[in-house]
């Protein structure tokens, strides 16, 4: 008799901690490295933390989430609503 069952990861990450996030800006490209995890909170927060340094039009925001454990789904709406505004003033969101 065969039985069906979900494979269990080898390990188990939990992570309970904050949002981090290193901002490097060459030129015209403002590079963000996320690490951690990502709610509607966190995405509001890293949104004003980067919009200090777009500071004339056409920057290019380039979101590094390789590192990222975990991204809440209601993080994507405030996401999706910056790509929106960031698109009046020429701004790119990768």
């Amino acid at each position: 008799m065969s039985r069906e069952c979900t494979l269990q990861p080898d390990q188990l990450r939990i992570y309970d901690g904050d949002l981090d996030l290193e901002i490097k800006q060459h030129g015209q490209t403002v590079w963000v490295t996320l690490s951690g995890i990502i709610d509607k909170p966190r995405m509001q927060r890293l949104i004003r933390r980067v919009g200090p340094r777009l500071g004339r039009r056409g920057f290019r925001i380039i979101l590094d989430g390789r590192q990222l454990c975990h991204l809440d789904y209601r993080a994507v709406r405030p996401m999706l609503e910056w790509n929106r505004t960031l698109g009046f003033f020429d701004h790119k969101l990768m």
